[in-house]
């Protein structure tokens, strides 16, 4: 689960963050020295999705849209009524952010 953010979010630990370029467009990074995924990002920082395990202080973080839902498992459902974006779906915002 990734909790997402924008342009503001802050990382402590910057020393053992490790970044790559993923895609034409995003970045993912993850710690150096366990692995951990932490977060995706768009290379402007406009959107970044990050780990929910890696965030403090989200109690009142609230599931809120489902994405890449056309690749999830079959023998499960989140019961939450939240949006829900096949993959050509929530990668096409982005391509539309670029031109």
């Amino acid at each position: 689960m990734a909790i997402e953010g924008a342009g503001d979010v802050t990382i402590a630990g910057i020393d053992s963050l490790g970044v790559y370029a993923s895609s034409e467009w995003g970045e993912r990074g993850s710690c150096k020295r366990c692995g951990s995924a932490l977060f995706f990002r768009t290379k402007d920082a406009s959107h970044y999705g990050l780990s929910a395990m890696a965030c403090t202080d989200i109690d009142d973080a609230e599931l809120s849209e489902q994405i890449f839902i056309d690749s999830k498992p079959s023998w499960y459902d989140l019961a939450n009524d939240t949006k829900k974006l096949t993959g050509m779906e929530f990668l096409a915002q982005f391509a539309s952010d670029e031109g």
